[in-house]
């Protein structure tokens, strides 16, 4: 059994309250940017059942960087196991479209339970603003059978153990 230590980074961090959400500004800036318009998310719809990775497609302005990050949450009593997992940042398509596979990961803190997600699209346009977020709700397919690679997560960091 091998373990090794997954180092987290995140595009940009946000700041959820009352189902909204708003761009937490770094130390430097002493203002929230100016809110864009949020992605068009096709795929995946919400409430669908997903696997290890899900197909994250939509529409964004041209030109910007579309973020996505997922938080995890135990399906059973609704709190969170991990929040703003980073996925992808990639730029927008010429033609306004995006398409990239993320991981919906197992996350778990020792007892394995069903999971949720909220995967948060967003995009950061090249003066840094970031657009409001897409938020899709998403439930791990219970008919799949997952790898045995899981994420642990312990006081002492965040452990992929295959």
């Amino acid at each position: 059994m091998r373990t090794r230590h997954v180092i987290l980074t995140a595009c940009v961090v946000a700041v959820i309250a009352g189902g909204a959400c708003w761009a937490q500004p770094s130390a430097a800036a002493d203002r929230v940017p100016a809110p864009g318009e949020a992605p068009i998310v096709t795929r995946p719809m919400a409430g669908e059942l997903v696997g290890p990775s899900t197909l994250i497609v939509g529409k964004a302005p041209h030109g910007s960087v579309v973020c996505i990050v997922t938080d995890v949450f135990d399906q059973r009593t609704g709190l969170p196991y991990y929040r703003l997992i980073p996925g992808h940042r990639h730029r927008v398509n010429p033609d306004g479209t995006f398409s990239l596979l993320v991981s919906t990961p197992r996350v778990y803190f020792g007892t394995i339970g069903p999971q949720r997600y909220e995967i948060h699209v967003f995009t950061v346009d090249a003066a840094g603003n970031e657009s409001g977020h897409t938020i899709i709700p998403v439930t791990q397919d219970p008919s799949i059978q997952w790898p045995r690679s899981l994420y642990n997560i312990t006081s002492t960091g965040v452990f992929y153990t295959d």
